[in-house]
Order: C-alpha cells, then sequence, then structure tokens
C-alpha cells in the first residue's frame, strides 16, 4: 500500500468514526447533544469536510427549527419512544425469538467490547448508543494503524467491524427504523434514523460484508419478543 493509499484509507475510517460519533450522540440524552442543535451541526460539518463516498447527510437539513429552539418537546419525544418502550433502543428487542443468538447476544457484544478494552457506561450493551460508539472506537484504532503502516493490526480491526456489523448492528438497526417511523411525532428520529441505516449500508460496502449476511429491512416487521 503506498503512503497516498494509507492516508485515503485512514481518512475515511476518520470520516466514518466521527460519524458513528456523532450519531450516538444524537440519539444520546437531548440535554447533553441537542442543546442548540449541536449534534446536528456537527454532523452536516463532517459532511461539509468529508472526503467523497461517505454517507450523505444533507436529509437533516430538513428539520425544522423549531424543533431544535425548544428542547422540552424533544426530551418527551425521546422519553416516550426510547425509554418508555414505543421503539426501545436495544438490539435484543428486534431480534427472533428463533434467532440462535438471542439467548446469548448480550454476552457475545460484551465479548467483542471487552476483546478491545472497552466496557460500556451508563447502558446495557446492546444499547444503540454503545453499539455505535464501539463502531466509532474502531474506525479510529483502524486509522490509527494504517497511518502507521500496521497493515496486520488494522486488518485485526477490520476484521472485528466487520463481524460486528454481521452479526450485530447490521442486523437490527432496519427494524429501530421502521419502529421509528411508524411511532415518530417529530421529523428529528426519524430523519436520524433514515442517516443511521444509510451508514450502515455504506459501510457493508467498505467492510466487504457479503450480501445476504444480515440485512437492515423489517421483513418480520415490528419489535421482536
Amino acid at each position: 500500500m503506498t503512503e497516498h493509499e494509507a492516508m485515503q484509507k485512514a481518512e475515511f475510517a476518520l470520516q466514518m468514526g466521527a460519524i458513528y460519533g456523532a450519531l450516538a450522540r444524537a440519539f444520546g440524552p437531548v440535554k447533553d447533544n441537542l442543546v442548540e442543535g449541536r449534534a446536528l451541526r456537527e454532523l452536516r460539518r463532517l459532511e461539509a469536510n468529508g472526503p467523497e463516498g461517505t454517507v450523505s447527510l444533507s436529509s437533516l437539513s430538513e428539520v425544522e427549527e423549531r424543533e431544535l429552539q425548544d428542547l422540552e418537546p424533544l426530551m418527551a419525544e425521546r422519553l416516550r419512544l426510547f425509554e418508555k418502550g414505543r421503539c426501545p433502543p436495544y438490539e435484543s428487542s428486534y431480534r427472533d425469538e428463533t434467532d440462535p443468538l438471542k439467548d446469548v447476544l448480550m454476552a457475545d457484544v460484551a465479548g467483542f467490547y471487552r476483546a478491545f478494552g472497552l466496557i460500556p457506561r451508563g447502558e446495557l450493551p446492546d444499547h444503540l448508543v454503545s453499539e455505535l460508539e464501539f463502531m466509532g472506537v474502531l474506525c479510529l484504532q483502524e486509522a490509527r494503524a494504517t497511518l502507521a503502516g500496521e497493515e496486520e493490526a488494522a486488518a485485526v480491526v477490520r476484521d472485528a467491524l466487520r463481524k460486528f456489523m454481521t452479526d450485530h448492528l447490521g442486523r437490527w438497526v432496519g427494524r429501530f427504523r421502521d419502529a421509528i417511523q411508524k411511532e415518530a411525532r417529530v421529523s428529528l428520529y426519524p430523519l436520524l434514523a433514515d442517516v443511521l441505516v444509510e451508514l450502515v449500508e455504506a459501510e457493508k460496502v467498505r467492510l466487504g460484508v457479503p450480501p445476504g449476511a444480515n440485512r437492515t429491512e423489517t421483513q418480520h416487521g415490528g419489535v421482536a419478543g
């Protein structure tokens, strides 16, 4: 790999890592992450300054300014959707009972985190924010290894990204998005969910996830369990 190619790969990984992190913050507590539209501005900045070929974030410009000027409705909506069970942001809520990984899902997710010395803070391992933050951290590790010329280390990280996408994140975010689109009363969260699914699909291509290895659509519909 030439120095230029390594720089391009690292830049792309950094971009994806930043988007994972920004989305994790956007789906997090409103007071911490959406004050004055900070999370949305960060996502728009990433689209404007990022390399060609990353996920499009232009749909977020459709968010009505009044939704960001008054945070009380957003806080109430997040509570209704994510904490009162209308659209639970947990992978285990969207895995069918017949799924062979269902009973060991939490341990499997936590095993990925432990392998890289990470521990979720304040949430269960299968929470959307935890999974997005994990993917973001791995993207940063991939970029560092690539820039340092440590191709073997970079390959190990990419393999973990690919496996986690195949076994976990890529298997449920489509069903989560569909639940939000059905239940939401404001425009922000459906648009964020669209960006989330677009990111996952782009990463499947970058990471070489085989077609059909997992899916983001919801052919079973609704929340499992």
